[in-house]
C-alpha cells in the first residue's frame, strides 16, 4: 500500500515532514553534541520531542493510520503524551548553557523534572479513571478525553508550565544580551538572534494552543479544529527554522585571542586611579581595541587586575562601560580613517575593530548622530 493511501488530506504532509527533519537533525546534533557550549545534546533532545509530538499528532489525525495503531490497543494514544511537558525545560536549558558557555549540573536540575513527573501521574489516573469504553471512544471521537478532568489537567498543566518556562528563557535572554555587552565589544548578536529563534518559535504555537484552549472552555469548538491544523504549520515552520539556522548560523563561534596579540604589560599594585589610566593607555596607546574580539577579561589581564575589578573601575573613575569605552575609540578611529584616507566604508570598519558593518554603523550613529557615510560627506 502507497504512502498516498495513508495521507488523510494535504494536512497531513507537513506533519510527516516535520517528523523527518526532526530525526535527522537530532542524528546530526548528536553527532556534534561534544562541541564545548554549542548545547548541541540538549537541542538534540529539544528537537526530538517535537518529532515525537509530531508522530503522536499524526497517529490520531490521520484517519487511515489510526484504525491500525487502535488494533494494537489504546495505549499507543497515551503513551506519548507527556513528552510535551520536557520541551519547556529542555528550551530554558539550552538557553542558560548557551549564554552561559557551562555544562548543566544535572542532579540540581532535577527539580525541573517535577512537572513532567506530575503530567505522567496525571495521565495514568486518567487513563485508569476513564474506563476502557471511554478510552476507546476517545480514540475516534475527537474531546471525550478532554471532558475528563485529570486529562484535561495534563492539557493545561502542559500549556501553564510551557508559557512560565518561555518566559523565564526570555528573561534569561535579556540577562544575557547585558552581560555580553559588558563583557565583549563585539558581542555576537548573530547567537542573539538565533537563541530568540528557538525561545519565540517555541513560545507561538503555545500561545496558539493556550488560545484553543480558551476558544474550547468558552464554547468556540468550531473554530478550534481549524485552529489546530494551523499549529501544526506554526510547528512545521518552527522546526524549519530550526534546521535553518543551525546549519547556517549557530555555528558561529568567537575563537578566543591570540595570545601573541595582546601586548604584555608588567602587573603592578596600584591604586584604582592608576589602575583606571593603565586601562585607558593599554586600551588607547597600544590601540587593543582594533582587536574585534577583544573581551574585559582580556583588557583586565594586560593589566594585571581581576576582570570584576576592571569593570568597576571603568565604571567609577572613567565614566564608561568596558563596551563604551572600546566602541567610542573605535569610533574616533574611524572618523579619523574617514577624514584622512580614501578608505572605503567596508574597509574602514575592518580596520577599527569591528566585526560586521551592521554593528559599525549602529555604533557610528550613537556616538555621531549620522552614519559614516554622512560624515565623510561633510568633511
Amino acid at each position: 500500500m502507497g504512502m498516498a493511501e495513508y495521507l488523510y488530506n494535504s494536512h497531513d504532509i507537513p506533519v510527516i515532514i516535520t517528523i523527518g527533519e526532526c530525526l535527522l537533525l537530532t542524528c546530526i546534533l548528536l553527532l556534534t553534541r561534544n562541541v564545548s557550549g554549542t548545547g548541541n545534546g540538549l537541542l538534540a533532545v529539544l528537537v526530538l520531542t517535537f518529532g515525537i509530538q509530531a508522530f503522536d499528532t499524526l497517529i490520531y489525525w490521520n484517519e487511515n493510520i489510526k484504525p491500525w495503531v487502535a488494533s494494537i490497543g489504546v495505549w499507543p494514544f497515551w503513551v506519548l503524551k507527556w513528552i510535551q511537558l520536557l520541551q519547556g525545560p529542555l528550551v530554558y536549558a539550552y538557553v542558560r548553557k548557551r549564554i552561559s558557555g557551562h555544562d548543566i549540573d544535572y542532579p540540581k536540575e532535577l527539580v525541573h523534572l517535577v512537572v513532567p513527573l506530575c503530567g505522567c501521574a496525571l495521565l495514568a489516573f486518567a487513563y485508569w479513571d476513564m474506563g476502557e469504553a471511554t478510552r476507546l471512544e476517545g480514540v475516534y471521537k475527537w474531546g471525550k478525553w478532554y471532558r475528563e478532568w485529570p486529562y484535561e489537567a495534563v492539557m493545561w498543566l502542559f500549556k501553564f508550565s510551557a508559557l512560565a518556562y518561555g518566559f523565564q528563557a526570555i528573561k534569561y535572554l535579556y540577562y544575557g544580551s547585558k552581560v555580553l555587552e559588558s563583557r565583549c565589544s563585539n558581542p555576537d548578536f548573530t547567537q542573539q538572534l538565533w537563541l530568540k529563534v528557538v525561545v519565540y518559535g517555541y513560545l507561538f504555537p503555545t500561545f496558539w494552543v493556550a488560545s484553543m484552549g480558551v476558544s474550547s472552555f468558552f464554547g468556540f469548538n468550531e473554530i478550534t479544529a481549524p485552529m489546530g491544523i494551523a499549529v501544526n504549520y506554526f510547528k512545521f515552520i518552527f522546526v524549519n527554522a530550526i534546521v535553518f539556522f543551525n546549519l547556517h548560523q549557530s555555528h558561529i563561534i568567537i575563537l578566543p585571542l591570540d595570545e601573541k596579540t595582546v601586548p604584555e604589560v608588567e602587573p603592578a599594585k596600584c591604586s584604582d586611579a592608576i589602575s583606571a589610566e593603565n586601562l585607558k593607555h593599554a586600551m588607547l596607546q597600544q590601540k587593543l581595541y582594533l582587536n574585534p574580539d577583544l573581551t574585559l577579561a582580556q583588557l583586565a589581564d594586560v593589566c594585571g587586575i581581576a576582570e570584576r575589578k576592571a569593570s568597576e573601575i571603568i565604571s567609577q573613575h572613567l565614566g564608561n562601560s568596558f563596551f563604551q569605552l572600546v566602541n567610542s575609540a573605535r569610533i574616533e578611529h574611524a572618523k579619523k580613517l574617514l577624514l584622512d584616507t580614501n578608505l572605503s566604508v567596508q574597509n574602514t570598519y575592518a580596520k577599527s575593530g569591528f566585526n560586521s558593518k551592521a554593528t559599525f554603523y549602529r555604533i557610528f550613529k550613537r556616538y555621531g548622530n549620522m552614519t559614516p557615510t554622512e560624515f565623510r560627506e561633510k568633511r
